[in-house]
């Protein structure tokens, strides 16, 4: 689960005040950018997920038959 934008505000050393004072348009622009990271970060891991299964159950196979 990709961390909130609170979380990550907080990590870069930011108080909670400081956040909550933090105009709301600039609050969303930053969670509209943290979930486009989490959805292409899920679309990797299946693109790679898809890569290994096709490696093990094809490349591998017909390589081992061709030898």
């Amino acid at each position: 689960m990709a961390p909130s934008v609170k979380d990550i505000l907080k990590q870069s050393g930011l108080t909670d005040e400081q956040i909550t004072a933090m105009d709301a348009a600039v609050l969303k622009g930053f969670e509209t950018v943290v979930s486009a990271a989490a959805s292409l970060e899920a679309d990797a891991a299946e693109k790679q997920r898809l890569m290994n299964a096709t490696y093990e159950n094809d490349i591998v196979p017909a390589l081992n038959s061709w030898g």
